[in-house]
């Protein structure tokens, strides 16, 4: 298909073979910054959100000198052959065919031929690019549109003082004045403007949760504020949309987002309390606004969300040379030579080994570094025996743990028949299963909301009778206020083992990504599971 002469121009011929010189650029920038990063420690936010944005400057650099190198080159290349055709122009009518035979021979044989072929190509790649840099700046004009109209909300009164708030102004060093709307209108905290910021809160949040919790959130965003996140970030999404083809671009763009993120919970941390109160602030929040079955203990996949709680919670080891050097060594001059004389020591002992006759127990699952684990219990011989299984995420057995010590492989094959085993319910026995408490309060908050919503269309039909409407109302209130009470009710139900759960599951990502298991570790991990409650 022929383009229009509008198209088929250097310029877009320049922006086409950038596209295609950009993945590499990214590419290269992308493992440089994480290379980088492994030896920036995670608590300081600051520097490695710096240098994530010296690397997203350095691939536009790159990119807009790559569009004038072949801008240039195409020009060049343009001259060349308006000077070719002139020659053959110039040359006998029986010598054109042989004249242009040897082009084309000679093009064939030109290692650069492939690049020819790309820049014959780069024009509706740029064709393409602009569709879609278009669509993302349509879709960026339309959210900011929307932002402009949620400005104009009216706010709903709040227990906590202008008084605190002006005293959050003032430890952020924020002169502009901030305007703070608390509406049922949205379902997360909102920061945006430069010279006129605004804050929205979600009004669930603001009244499920206790007044300290609310002004932690509000100095994480009015860290943004201070900072001045809302101008950069309007930069780092005209620069999406620029790149919205680039996987590795996104990836440093997400980086940066995340990074930020965390510069913000360490300014509130450090201006409101510490971190652990940061992360139930942040906990309470992902509860109250989007996700109402929030759990850390045994989440499959580690958010952003739950990186931003391990990170304030979890202490973070200094990264650098000297772990991968001691790991290394560790393999080579120690780890080997003791793992190998443990494993002869124990073929030669019968381990208590659990069999199909033996009531095995699971106590605990979580998934960690890619890896299933399973922590069982059983009593074998009037004790108690524990046991620490790996497999895989979809359930391949690897290796064991039995009282802390590694199963020899027959022992393993064994004990993996009898975890594995899968046991069965017959109809009466699932009648008979009684309900967790979650369930319970999840059934009656589900009847409590159809009444709710059944009440609510009868107040309208209840204006000619005032008694009618304040019972329909009383009604109204009186099973909002139980809902309300469920959901605090399973909040504290779900967040009690918070600090426990995210020091359990360190524990075990450290257990399986270093594949050993202490008896120091286990002390630890036996402690822990004893102080859930």
């Amino acid at each position: 298909m022929q383009l229009p002469d509008i198209f088929n121009t250097p310029i877009f011929k320049a922006i086409g073979l950038s596209i295609v010189h950009s993945f590499w650029q990214a590419l290269i920038l992308l493992s440089i910054l994480k290379l980088v990063l492994l030896f920036i420690h995670k608590k300081k936010s600051a520097l490695r959100y710096y240098t994530c944005s010296v690397i997203m400057l350095v691939l536009v650099s790159a990119s807009v000198l790559t569009v004038f190198k072949e801008f240039t080159n195409v020009v060049q290349s343009n001259d060349r052959t308006v000077l070719k055709q002139a020659q053959v122009a110039s040359v006998p009518v029986s010598d054109v065919n042989a004249v242009q035979i040897t082009n084309i021979s000679s093009e064939l044989q030109d290692p650069f031929f492939f690049s020819d072929t790309i820049t014959m190509l780069s024009p509706y790649l740029a064709l393409v690019w602009t569709a879609g840099f278009l669509f993302f700046i349509a879709r960026f004009i339309r959210e900011n549109l929307y932002l402009s109209k949620l400005r104009k909300l009216p706010g709903e009164s709040h227990e906590m003082s202008e008084t605190v708030f002006n005293e959050l102004l003032s430890k952020i060093k924020i002169k502009r004045p901030v305007k703070l709307i608390i509406t049922k209108k949205v379902l997360e905290p909102i920061t945006f403007g430069f010279l006129r910021p605004v804050i929205l809160l979600p009004l669930s949040y603001a009244m499920g949760a206790p007044v300290e919790q609310v002004q932690m959130i509000l100095a994480h965003e009015l860290s943004h504020i201070g900072r001045s996140d809302y101008f950069f970030n309007v930069i780092q999404s005209i620069l999406d949309a620029v790149y919205f083809f680039n996987p590795f671009f996104r990836s440093i763009s997400n980086m940066i987002r995340n990074e930020r993120e965390y510069c913000c919970d360490d300014m509130a941390s450090t201006i409101c309390g510490n971190q652990e109160t940061m992360a139930i602030a942040l906990t309470n929040l992902k509860y109250l606004t989007m996700h109402p079955q929030l759990s850390l203990s045994a989440a499959p996949v580690r958010s952003s969300f739950h990186e931003r709680i391990y990170r304030l919670i979890l202490p973070v080891s200094n990264p650098g040379f000297s772990s991968g050097i001691g790991w290394l060594s560790s393999i080579i001059l120690i780890a080997g030579c003791v793992t190998f004389l443990t494993q002869c020591a124990k073929n030669s002992r019968n381990l208590p080994v659990p069999d199909q006759a033996d009531d095995v127990e699971q106590v605990h699952t979580d998934n960690q570094a890619g890896h299933k684990i399973q922590i069982f219990r059983y009593n074998k011989g009037g004790v108690l025996h524990d046991l620490f299984f790996v497999s895989t995420e979809k359930g391949q057995p690897l290796y064991a743990y039995l009282n802390g010590e590694t199963l020899p492989a027959g022992d393993f094959q064994k004990t993996s028949d009898v975890v594995t085993k899968r046991k069965t319910l017959t109809p009466d026995q699932l009648m008979n299963l009684e309900r967790s408490a979650g369930e319970t309060r999840s059934s009656r908050s589900h009847t409590l909301n159809k009444e709710l919503d059944s009440i609510q269309k009868l107040i309208p039909n209840a204006k000619g009778n005032p008694a009618k409407k304040a019972s329909l109302l009383a009604e109204s209130s009186r099973r909002t206020d139980e809902i309300i009470s469920l959901a605090m009710e399973g909040y504290r139900e779900s967040t009690k083992n918070i600090a426990v759960d995210i020091k359990l599951s360190g524990l075990l990502k450290t257990i399986v990504t270093e594949k050993r298991f202490t008896q120091e570790e286990r002390k630890v991990l036996q402690d822990l599971l004893a102080a859930r409650k």
